[in-house]
């Protein structure tokens, strides 16, 4: 990988194909609002749930502790927040905040940690 952009797609690429897998309904990638961004928005019968994609080259730095800031945090409810002012029909739904942690490794392969329910609003 040359940059982080690009590690950081190849990781919301990955991510995006598990969810899928899991039989989920994928609404949007790289849903924005004004500045804030979510990386994937997802649901099935019963959730909505938003998705935060990290992708490392370490396994060192894959902690969700050393990952989400408050500052980055605060960040994603605001863009929940601003989603679910403009999509009412899905505010009926259960909401999660997910988290999905992929570990990039130098040979191509990968591996993926999904943390399903990180937040309930």
């Amino acid at each position: 990988m040359s940059t982080n952009t690009e590690l950081g797609k190849l990781g919301e690429e990955i991510a995006t194909e598990f969810l899928i897998k899991e039989r989920y309904q994928i609404l949007y990638n790289n849903f924005r609002s004004g500045h804030y961004e979510i990386d994937i928005i997802i649901r099935d019968a019963f959730t909505l749930r938003f998705v935060e994609v990290k992708t490392r080259n370490d396994y060192a730095k894959s902690s969700v502790a050393t990952s989400l800031s408050p500052k980055k945090m605060n960040s994603l409810k605001r863009g929940i927040f601003s989603f679910l002012s403009t999509h009412h029909d899905l505010n009926r739904l259960e909401i999660f905040q997910d988290i999905i942690i992929v570990i990039v490794m130098p040979d191509g392969t990968h591996t993926l940690e999904y943390i399903p329910d990180y937040m309930r609003f």
